[in-house]
């Protein structure tokens, strides 16, 4: 697949949000990518908020910083998968690649947005640790 590198354009997303409001509750933001990398992510999340939609995200754990976290909680993310596929450096880069080869980070990082998301007392985002059973990891 060859397409051009780059963030959607903000517009499109929220004109995407105003043109299914009426017939979805739910938007998924990711796809092809790494939406935690997006600038506009949170304004994204909440903006689907304004419109009663949920929002939901699949990423790497690795890429969630303090910063990404709190704007996740605050602005209402629903719901959150991380992909966490090995305990170790080398099985997690040999599954997903080099950009997955920081599994402490990972781990310190989910812990971070757990920890926030009780400092604030809210129930979401509900977290979904994603493993995916495969021959090296076991």
């Amino acid at each position: 697949m060859t397409r051009k590198i780059g963030y959607m354009d903000g517009k499109l997303v929220k004109k995407i949000i105003e043109e299914t409001a009426p017939f979805s509750s739910h938007i998924f933001l990711h796809h092809f990518g790494e939406s935690l990398l997006h600038p506009e992510l949170g304004e994204f999340i909440k903006y689907a908020g304004k419109y009663k939609i949920k929002t939901y995200l699949s990423a790497n754990p690795a890429l969630l910083t303090e910063k990404r976290s709190k704007q996740l909680v605050d602005n209402g993310l629903y719901e959150l998968v991380l992909s966490l596929d090995a305990v170790n450096n080398t099985t997690s880069a040999s599954i997903r690649g080099k950009a997955a080869e920081k599994t402490e980070l990972a781990e310190k990082n989910i812990q971070k947005l757990l920890d926030y998301r009780k400092m604030v007392n809210s129930k979401t985002p509900k977290i979904i640790l994603q493993i995916i059973k495969q021959k090296k990891n076991v």
